[in-house]
């Protein structure tokens, strides 16, 4: 695959994305800021890509660098997997960000199935007692 078909794949996978996001806006779902960027700056994403290959990746330098040997992205550039791990952990950071406001306290004893458990208790108390308290008597569960 030659760098040209490349960022032409990349333009209309951006394309779909963003198709994506359209739809998913539609149904009033809530979209990460990422991917509210991305939708609002497509434009200028594809632009900027198609004019900074043209003007700084002569046909003649890309094919000199050190390509991927394995699939499914053998042959093209080594910076290709690297840019898309980097992309990768930003979106896991971002997923982290969007996730920091939520009480892990009421997702945990909603989804334990020891909690669960315990809160059958017949005689009602470990239901009543507060978190740290429910924390401190059942220790490693």
């Amino acid at each position: 695959m030659n760098c040209s078909s490349a960022l032409e794949q990349a333009c209309q996978r951006i394309r779909q994305v963003c198709s994506d996001l359209s739809e998913t806006s539609e149904l009033e779902q809530n979209t990460p800021p990422t991917a509210e960027w991305l939708f609002d700056n497509e434009y200028i994403v594809e632009s900027n890509a198609r004019r900074d290959m043209r003007l700084n990746l002569p046909r003649h330098y890309y094919q000199t660098l050190p390509a991927l040997t394995e699939e499914p992205h053998r042959g093209l550039p080594r910076i290709y997997s690297l840019a898309k791990d980097s992309i990768s952990i930003g979106n896991a950071f971002d997923s982290l960000r969007q996730l920091a406001p939520e009480d892990w306290r009421k997702i945990f004893e909603k989804l334990s199935r020891v909690e669960q458990l315990l809160r059958r208790d017949p005689s009602g108390e470990y239901a009543k007692m507060d978190f740290d308290t429910r924390d401190w008597v059942s220790p490693g569960c």
